[in-house]
């Protein structure tokens, strides 16, 4: 996906992409409990503050 954001000139998604990625691959050894529980599925997208308004990513 990265050479996609270049190429639509969105170059701060670009230019900052491959450190959330490093970021992301850093996760188990950085926070291992965060880690833990993004692989057991406890993750979701919260657009706002209210109950039952998570949306999981898959």
């Amino acid at each position: 996906m990265l050479p996609w954001l270049m190429v639509y000139d969105y170059t701060n998604f670009a230019r900052w992409g491959p450190v959330y990625l490093a970021d992301i691959k850093a996760l188990e050894y950085a926070a291992p409990e965060v880690f833990k529980e993004f692989i057991e599925g406890h993750f979701v997208v919260r657009l706002k503050e209210k109950a039952f308004n998570g949306v999981p990513v898959y």
